[in-house]
Protein backbone atom coordinates (compact mmCIF):
# COMPACT_ATOMS: atom_id res chain seq x y z
CA UNK A 1 0.00 0.00 0.00
CA UNK A 2 1.20 3.53 -0.96
CA UNK A 3 2.10 5.21 2.03
CA UNK A 4 0.46 9.11 1.07
CA UNK A 5 1.91 10.93 4.03
CA UNK A 6 5.33 9.88 3.36
CA UNK A 7 7.47 13.42 2.62
CA UNK A 8 10.80 11.93 3.21
CA UNK A 9 13.62 13.35 0.72
CA UNK A 10 11.01 16.18 -0.38
CA UNK A 11 11.73 19.67 -0.64
CA UNK A 12 10.65 22.17 1.03
CA UNK A 13 10.75 26.41 0.73
CA UNK A 14 9.76 28.01 4.01
CA UNK A 15 9.18 31.50 4.13
CA UNK A 16 9.26 33.71 7.34
CA UNK A 17 12.04 30.91 8.51
CA UNK A 18 13.86 32.02 10.76
CA UNK A 19 11.18 32.47 13.77
CA UNK A 20 7.35 31.55 14.91
CA UNK A 21 5.73 29.17 12.98
CA UNK A 22 7.95 28.97 10.89
CA UNK A 23 10.74 27.40 12.47
CA UNK A 24 8.31 24.61 13.73
CA UNK A 25 7.19 23.75 10.68
CA UNK A 26 11.06 23.56 9.73
CA UNK A 27 11.42 21.39 12.51
CA UNK A 28 8.49 18.89 11.76
CA UNK A 29 9.57 18.90 7.99
CA UNK A 30 12.97 17.83 8.64
CA UNK A 31 12.07 14.93 12.10
CA UNK A 32 9.66 13.95 8.49
CA UNK A 33 13.58 13.67 6.74
CA UNK A 34 12.35 16.74 3.96
CA UNK A 35 15.23 19.16 3.28
CA UNK A 36 14.67 22.91 4.02
CA UNK A 37 15.28 26.10 2.09
CA UNK A 38 14.72 29.13 4.58
CA UNK A 39 14.05 32.34 3.37
CA UNK A 40 13.90 35.43 5.49
CA UNK A 41 15.33 38.92 5.97
CA UNK A 42 17.85 38.68 9.12
CA UNK A 43 20.56 36.31 7.73
CA UNK A 44 22.04 36.00 11.56
CA UNK A 45 18.91 34.22 12.52
CA UNK A 46 18.50 32.26 9.44
CA UNK A 47 22.03 30.90 9.94
CA UNK A 48 21.21 29.96 13.53
CA UNK A 49 18.17 27.86 12.34
CA UNK A 50 19.56 26.61 9.66
CA UNK A 51 22.14 24.80 11.47
CA UNK A 52 20.54 24.00 14.53
CA UNK A 53 18.03 21.91 11.91
CA UNK A 54 20.86 20.58 10.14
CA UNK A 55 22.47 19.38 13.29
CA UNK A 56 19.85 18.12 15.35
CA UNK A 57 17.59 16.17 12.66
CA UNK A 58 20.51 15.66 10.07
CA UNK A 59 19.02 16.67 7.13
CA UNK A 60 20.16 18.96 4.25
CA UNK A 61 19.29 22.62 5.34
CA UNK A 62 20.02 25.37 3.03
CA UNK A 63 19.29 29.40 3.35
CA UNK A 64 18.70 32.76 1.63
CA UNK A 65 18.20 36.20 2.57
CA UNK A 66 14.95 37.08 1.10
CA UNK A 67 12.59 40.03 1.46
CA UNK A 68 9.24 38.59 0.29
CA UNK A 69 7.77 42.04 -0.68
CA UNK A 70 11.15 42.32 -3.77
CA UNK A 71 9.53 39.83 -6.21
CA UNK A 72 13.04 39.74 -7.77
CA UNK A 73 14.82 39.00 -5.12
CA UNK A 74 12.28 36.37 -4.02
CA UNK A 75 13.08 35.24 -8.03
CA UNK A 76 16.42 34.55 -7.05
CA UNK A 77 16.36 32.87 -3.98
CA UNK A 78 13.91 30.41 -5.61
CA UNK A 79 16.40 30.19 -8.29
CA UNK A 80 19.23 29.59 -5.23
CA UNK A 81 16.77 26.59 -4.54
CA UNK A 82 16.55 24.91 -7.74
CA UNK A 83 19.94 25.04 -8.64
CA UNK A 84 20.79 23.63 -5.41
CA UNK A 85 18.27 20.73 -5.04
CA UNK A 86 16.78 20.40 -8.36
CA UNK A 87 13.06 21.02 -7.90
CA UNK A 88 10.57 22.37 -5.19
CA UNK A 89 7.92 19.97 -3.84
CA UNK A 90 6.35 22.56 -1.05
CA UNK A 91 6.15 25.83 -0.45
CA UNK A 92 5.25 27.26 2.96
CA UNK A 93 4.08 31.07 2.96
CA UNK A 94 4.74 31.89 6.50
CA UNK A 95 6.11 35.30 6.35
CA UNK A 96 3.93 37.94 8.42
CA UNK A 97 3.68 40.70 10.20
CA UNK A 98 2.50 40.00 13.88
CA UNK A 99 1.80 43.57 15.26
CA UNK A 100 -1.06 44.54 14.34
CA UNK A 101 -2.67 47.15 15.72
CA UNK A 102 -7.09 48.12 15.87
CA UNK A 103 -7.99 50.17 12.72
CA UNK A 104 -7.74 53.78 13.79
CA UNK A 105 -5.00 53.33 15.33
CA UNK A 106 -2.40 51.95 12.86
CA UNK A 107 -0.91 54.35 10.17
CA UNK A 108 -1.31 54.11 6.57
CA UNK A 109 2.20 53.14 6.17
CA UNK A 110 1.95 49.90 8.91
CA UNK A 111 -1.10 49.14 6.43
CA UNK A 112 0.68 49.25 3.64
CA UNK A 113 3.74 47.50 4.90
CA UNK A 114 1.11 44.63 6.10
CA UNK A 115 -0.64 44.17 2.93
CA UNK A 116 2.84 44.06 1.62
CA UNK A 117 4.18 41.16 3.62
CA UNK A 118 1.24 39.62 4.24
CA UNK A 119 -0.56 39.42 0.91
CA UNK A 120 1.88 40.63 -1.79
CA UNK A 121 4.52 38.01 -0.08
CA UNK A 122 2.13 35.37 -0.45
CA UNK A 123 2.01 35.97 -4.09
CA UNK A 124 5.12 36.38 -4.86
CA UNK A 125 6.77 33.41 -3.38
CA UNK A 126 4.07 31.21 -5.12
CA UNK A 127 4.39 32.96 -8.57
CA UNK A 128 8.09 32.36 -8.54
CA UNK A 129 7.78 28.77 -7.26
CA UNK A 130 4.70 27.70 -8.82
CA UNK A 131 5.85 28.04 -12.16
CA UNK A 132 8.73 25.19 -11.46
CA UNK A 133 5.82 23.56 -10.06
CA UNK A 134 3.88 23.51 -12.97
CA UNK A 135 7.05 22.49 -15.30
CA UNK A 136 7.35 19.69 -12.58
CA UNK A 137 3.71 18.54 -12.55
CA UNK A 138 3.78 18.40 -8.75
CA UNK A 139 3.93 20.72 -5.62
CA UNK A 140 2.17 21.93 -2.56
CA UNK A 141 1.54 25.55 -1.13
CA UNK A 142 0.19 26.04 2.28
CA UNK A 143 -0.44 29.79 2.83
CA UNK A 144 -0.08 30.58 6.70
CA UNK A 145 -2.57 33.50 7.75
Amino acid sequence: MKNYFDIKDRIAVITGGSSGLGVQIAKAFASQGVKLALFARREDKLKAVAEEIADEFGVEVMYAVTDVTDYENVEESVQKVIDKFGRIDILVNSAGVGHMKPALEQTIEEWDKHLKIDLSGVYYASRAVGKFMVEQKYGKIINLG
